[in-house]
């Protein structure tokens, strides 16, 4: 028997590690959520003459997304959870803008975001899970979020 080398690794195992990373992230990136997050704060009292912001400023935010999470069984105060204990399934991070995108197998989910006073998700469906996102194989769901700590309502 011969034993090819590349790159001073045996071909065999080079071909083996090179399917194994990246057979998965072509399968993640079939499928999971992208959009926007925005932020609003301030006075968002109605005004005479004028209207309200309809969504806010885009914001970069740190984004985690869980396994779907039930209200009645996480820590919270609020809308801010404490789920330090929790591993997320996937990160990630809005831009300057708010626009976040981010690959996720087939699944439903919790999505929060990190603000200055904890993990934020202010949603929860009728059956009391926060922030539910479901993602179907091979779609992208498009969903805008807003952090409404610090508004004045």
């Amino acid at each position: 028997m011969r034993i090819t080398y590349w790159l001073g690794l045996p071909a065999v195992s080079t071909l083996l590690i090179g399917l194994q990373f990246c057979a998965v992230p072509h399968q993640l990136k079939l499928q999971g959520i992208t959009g926007y997050t925005y932020r609003r704060y301030g006075n968002q009292m109605p005004r005479r003459g004028g209207h309200n912001p309809a969504t806010g400023n885009g914001t970069a935010l740190q984004i985690a997304v869980y396994a779907a999470l039930k209200a009645g069984n996480t820590p919270h105060k609020g809308a801010l959870f404490t789920i330090d204990s929790i591993r997320p399934v996937a990160t990630g991070m809005s831009d300057g803008t708010g626009k976040y995108h981010i690959s996720l197998p087939p699944g439903s989910y919790s999505i929060l975001f990190k603000t200055n006073r904890g993990w934020y998700a202010d949603e929860t469906d009728g059956n009391g899970y926060v922030n539910l996102i479901v993602i179907n194989k091979g779609q992208w769901l498009e969903r805008d979020f807003v952090v409404r700590q610090g508004g004045i309502y």
